[in-house]
This record gives C-alpha cells, sequence and structure tokens, in this order.
C-alpha cells in the first residue's frame, strides 16, 4: 500500500512539475526557444492591434449610447456606465485575446511539440501527407469532444456544490488537449487516448491542474500555451 501510494504520489508530481523540467529544456536548446517565442510574439501582435482598433471602436459607441440615453444632463450616469462597460471591455478583450492566441498559434503547436521530441533525443514518426491528414481528422474528433466535455463540465460547476467537482474534470480535459499533439502524431485515435490518460492517471492529472492554474494566471497565461505544449510532449516521454 505505502509503495503504491508513494508511486502514485511520485506520478502526479512529475506531472505537476513538467512546466519546471520545460525552462531546462528551453536553456538547453536555444532553437527551440527561438520556436517557443517566434510565434507567440508574431500572434500577441497582431491580435493585440486587432483587439485595440475593436475596442475603440466600441468604445466610441458607448459612449455615443449613453449619451443619447441619459441626456447631457446626467454625467455622473453616463461616467458610471462607462466605467462599467470599459471594465467589461477589457474582462472579454482579455478573454478574446487569450482565445486568440491559441487559434493563431495552434499550427505552430504541432512543430514545437515535434521539436521538442528530437531535443530530447526521441524520433517521432516521418510526416507524410497521408499521415497529416489522418491526423487531422483525429485532431477534428478529439476537439468535437473536448468541446463538449468542457461545456459540460463548465455547467456542472454553475450548480452549487459541483464546483469543485468540476475542477478534476477540467484538468484532464486540459492534459487531453495538450498530450493531444505526440498521441495524434502517432495516429492514436480518441479512445487510444483516453486509454493512455487512463493507465497514466495521477501523471496527467497532475500536468492537468498545473496547466488550468497557470491559463487563469493573467499575464502568465499569455505565455501558458507553449509552455503546456512542451510539457505535455515531456509527460507523453515520461521526461
Amino acid at each position: 500500500m505505502r509503495s503504491t501510494l508513494a508511486s502514485r504520489s511520485r506520478e502526479f508530481l512529475q506531472g505537476f512539475t513538467s512546466p519546471l523540467r520545460v525552462l531546462g529544456l528551453l536553456l538547453e536548446n536555444p532553437g527551440l526557444l527561438g520556436l517557443f517565442i517566434l510565434p507567440m510574439a508574431i500572434t500577441l501582435i497582431v491580435v493585440s492591434s486587432v483587439i485595440y482598433g475593436v475596442l475603440i471602436g466600441l468604445w466610441g459607441a458607448f459612449q455615443n449610447l449613453f449619451q443619447s440615453i441619459l441626456g447631457s444632463y446626467s454625467a455622473i450616469g453616463t461616467g458610471v456606465l462607462s466605467v462599467i462597460a470599459g471594465a467589461l471591455l477589457m474582462y472579454f478583450s482579455a478573454l478574446s485575446l487569450g482565445l486568440l492566441i491559441q487559434l493563431f498559434a495552434s499550427p505552430f503547436n504541432d512543430i514545437l511539440s515535434e521539436k521538442t521530441e528530437l531535443a530530447c533525443g526521441e524520433n517521432p514518426p516521418q510526416t507524410s501527407l497521408r499521415r497529416l491528414i489522418v491526423v487531422f481528422l483525429l485532431d477534428l474528433r478529439k476537439t468535437g469532444f473536448t468541446l463538449s466535455l468542457t461545456l459540460i463540465l463548465f455547467l456542472l460547476g454553475l450548480i452549487p456544490g459541483f464546483g469543485l467537482l468540476s475542477i478534476p474534470g477540467l484538468a484532464l480535459v486540459q492534459a487531453f488537449t495538450f498530450l493531444s499533439y505526440p498521441l495524434s502524431r502517432r495516429t492514436i485515435g480518441l479512445r487510444g487516448s483516453l486509454g493512455w490518460i487512463a493507465n497514466n492517471f495521477y501523471r496527467s492529472l497532475g500536468f492537468g491542474l498545473i496547466t488550468l492554474a497557470l491559463f487563469s494566471i493573467p499575464v502568465i497565461n499569455l505565455f501558458a500555451l507553449p509552455v503546456s505544449v512542451i510539457a505535455g510532449t515531456l509527460v507523453y516521454l515520461k521526461k
């Protein structure tokens, strides 16, 4: 019993501390560091510019709307509504920025994961047109699965008393998302991927929890995507 508990704890900690091993790997492989920074920097600049332009337009529209509703004699009311609208715009812009970074950076993620394997001395499967098509179809199915499961867990979290119960589920969804890069590269489908996570449950849970935490911290969440891609590959390789 003690050895089982010790092994489970060790696996959990290996998954939970995987982002720390990412830093050492990046320092040892400058080429990997460039691939880590460049897509994120380009995406951040482009997406931030778009969001800034949208915010400026929305801000002007809100100001005109408030003045037309409240009239010119209610400066205090206009000011209060402007503060509320500004806070909401900032919140949704931050949320949109994180989602759009994930969307724009997704083509680079598989390359980053593959280069991580090479940096670890592994030999990932050779890329071919047929393999790319198979992987694309596998990823479409997995994406639909993760979106559906995330929605269910989110709704479950709204029920009083079930909020905390949804956290381990969301953590495992996060683990599934980033472990899918090396798994899909080996044409392992949905059932096989779920089987891998079940066989490495505590390692996957630890990795999912720390990933979930990284994405929830402002500013750090901008770096969470490439870190999670590399860390997920390390977890798969059990490095």
